[in-house]
């Protein structure tokens, strides 16, 4: 390798690691959005309300 080719190949990886953030954050956001029903109820005398499905599907 020489001094031409260092730079690209710290941007490949910049460039699969950014991608790999993206894909889990994706990941991530569908499972939260499809396993909505799982998550725990809210007891009546919270102070804080629950968001709705509507809610947690466009943040």
């Amino acid at each position: 390798m020489n001094a031409r080719t260092a730079p690209l190949r710290g941007a490949r990886t910049i460039l699969v690691v950014v991608a790999l953030a993206v894909l889990v954050s994706v990941v991530h956001y569908v499972d939260n959005v499809v396993n909505y029903a799982d998550y725990p109820v809210t007891p009546d005398d919270a102070t804080l309300p629950a968001p709705s499905d509507t809610v947690i599907a466009v943040a």
